[in-house]
């Protein structure tokens, strides 16, 4: 996918990543982002972490498709 440019929310940052067929894959509070928006992305890559000294560490991860939030399950093979 397309790296698109990580925006600072509540000393978090959101990445958004462009797949093909319309799809996004979005990755919330996040304390720091490893990827330049533009930057291709691949399977495996890392391209963020949670700040590990925070109590509250979590990850919000959302699939997007055609503007729409959908469930990840539909889209990927989830255990």
């Amino acid at each position: 996918g397309l790296g698109i440019p990580a925006e600072p929310l509540f000393r978090s940052y959101t990445v958004y990543i462009q797949h093909p067929d319309g799809y996004v894959s979005v990755y919330k509070n996040l304390s720091a982002v490893f990827k330049q928006a533009g930057s291709t992305v691949s399977t495996g890559d890392v391209i963020g972490q949670i700040d590990a000294e925070n109590d509250k560490q979590y990850l919000i991860f959302e699939i997007w498709q055609n503007s729409i939030r959908i469930d990840p399950r539909t889209v990927m093979d989830i255990k």
